[in-house]
């Protein structure tokens, strides 16, 4: 054997990059799961972020509540100081936000208590957020608007002191806040379903129900119809409460 076939062989081999990474040429083919819960995942996303930016009616309606503040700004006060045909329609009104308001909110609650660390969940609870955001903001400034109409002589009320100002202009932000959260209450069943499915993947016996239609669709449906009952019920105390002032 020659020296250089001696040297050949002592030489260290170059592995190739594959080999020395650990990595197979082999591609990784996604399930049909897999690619089930990718799409699912897109179209909530796709939902949640509808929902965290109002549309042109829930705008249509706050710039409606403006001007109502502007022509009548004791009326954004006190709604069930209005007199004539709107005295009516004031009770409804009023009655529907605050189901609204409790339908979603216990809603979220629940989706909470299920999957608090689901990613649907932290969406779902950021689009509530956001809007009630955006109603105490714009709350702030009807409050602001309004403030020369109640802090001077009004025509149609009493002086108001600037304690009592402070004390309207904190019931306005709270009552912009409940209009925009009830915003949000088509989008609580979609996000209960999503806290219900994530809930059960978390139990390993359960896994394999997790995208039946029992737990995507028939539960969260359950749920939401006791809460809504429940807002029903709460709905109607305030209504008739209301409608005797």
């Amino acid at each position: 054997m020659s020296k250089r076939d001696s040297r050949r062989r002592d030489r260290p081999r170059k592995q190739r990059p594959e080999a020395r990474s650990g990595k197979s040429d082999t591609a990784v083919i996604p399930s049909d799961a897999d690619e089930k819960e990718k799409a699912t995942a897109t179209w909530f996303d796709r939902v949640m972020e509808r929902a965290t930016h109002p549309g042109y009616l829930t705008y249509a309606l706050v710039f409606g509540v403006v001007l109502v503040a502007w022509k009548w700004p004791f009326a954004a006060v006190d709604p069930t100081s209005v007199h004539g045909t709107m005295r009516n329609v004031v009770p409804w009104i009023i009655a529907g936000v605050a189901a609204l308001c409790f339908s979603t909110l216990t809603a979220l609650l629940y989706s909470l208590a299920l999957a608090g660390s689901s990613e649907a969940v932290k969406k779902f609870a950021a689009a509530v957020l956001n809007r009630a955001g955006i109603g105490a903001v714009l709350g702030a400034l009807v409050s602001i608007r309004v403030a020369p109409a109640l802090l001077g002589k009004p025509n149609d009320g009493p002086d108001t002191t600037f304690a009592d100002y402070l004390s309207n202009a904190g019931n306005i932000v709270t009552m912009f806040t409940f209009i925009f959260i009830a915003t949000t209450w088509l989008y609580s069943l979609i996000a209960l379903g999503s806290a219900t499915a994530a809930s059960v993947r978390r139990v390993q016996w359960l896994q394999q129900f997790s995208d039946s239609l029992v737990v995507q669709r028939v539960v969260p449906t359950a749920i939401m119809s006791g809460i809504n009952l429940s807002a029903f019920f709460l709905a109607k105390i305030v209504y008739f409460e209301i409608h005797r002032l």
